[in-house]
C-alpha cells in the first residue's frame, strides 16, 4: 500500500473514529448489561425470599444460595458503577463525533493539497486524542475489518474471531440474567 503521510494521517484519523465509535457502543452494552444482571438477580432475590416466606423447614442451603446472590447483586452493583460505563460510553462518542468532524476537514484539505494546513490538523487530532480515554484492541479490530478489511485484506474468519472476542466481554452478564430468570422459573414451577 503506497501512501503519503498525509493519507497515512487520514486513515489513521478514519481508524480512530470508527474505533471509538465501537469503543462507545461496547461501553454502553456494559452499562446496560450490567444494569440487567443486577436487576434480574434482585427479581430472583425477592422470587425466593416471598415464595419460601413463612415456609416452614426452610432448606439452609436455600438461604445460603441467597446469601450468595445477594453477595454478587451487592458486588455487580459496586463494580457497575465504579466502571461508569455510561459516562465512559458518552465520552468516547464525543471524542469520535469530534474525529469525524477531523476527518471531513482533513479529506477536504487533502484534495487541495494545502500540507501547512494538514501540519495543522495533526497537532489538532493529537490533542483530541489526549483528551479523552483510549479505545481497546478490540475495538480497533472491529474497525479495521468493518473499514478497511479490503485494504488489510481480511478473511470472513477475522468477523468471527473479532466477534467472540468482543461477546467474550459480555459472557458473565449473560450467565447471571439466564441463571437469575431460570432461579424464578425454578421457583414459580416448584
Amino acid at each position: 500500500m503506497d501512501e503519503s503521510a498525509s493519507e497515512h494521517l487520514y486513515r489513521a484519523v478514519v481508524m480512530t473514529t470508527v474505533s471509538r465509535f465501537k469503543a462507545s457502543e461496547r461501553l454502553k452494552l456494559h452499562g446496560e448489561l450490567g444494569m440487567w444482571s443486577i436487576s434480574s438477580l434482585s427479581f430472583a432475590l425477592i422470587v425466593s425470599s416471598v415464595m419460601t416466606l413463612g415456609v416452614p423447614g426452610t432448606d439452609d442451603a436455600l438461604v445460603k444460595l441467597q446469601i450468595i446472590f445477594s453477595f454478587l447483586a451487592l458486588i455487580l452493583s459496586i463494580s457497575s458503577s465504579g466502571y461508569r460505563f455510561g459516562m465512559r460510553s458518552e465520552r468516547m462518542h464525543d471524542c469520535a463525533i469530534e474525529l469525524n468532524a477531523l476527518a471531513r476537514l482533513m479529506e477536504r484539505v487533502l484534495h487541495q493539497g494545502d500540507y501547512c494546513e494538514i501540519e495543522k490538523l495533526r497537532e489538532r487530532y493529537d490533542a483530541i486524542l489526549r483528551s479523552y480515554e483510549n479505545h481497546n484492541l478490540n475495538d480497533y479490530h472491529r474497525a479495521k475489518y468493518q473499514r478497511f478489511k479490503k485494504l488489510y485484506e481480511l478473511k470472513s474468519y477475522w468477523f468471527w474471531l473479532y466477534w467472540f472476542e468482543y461477546q467474550a466481554k459480555f459472557i458473565h452478564y449473560y450467565f447471571i440474567i439466564v441463571a437469575s430468570l431460570g432461579w424464578v422459573v425454578f421457583f414459580a414451577f416448584s
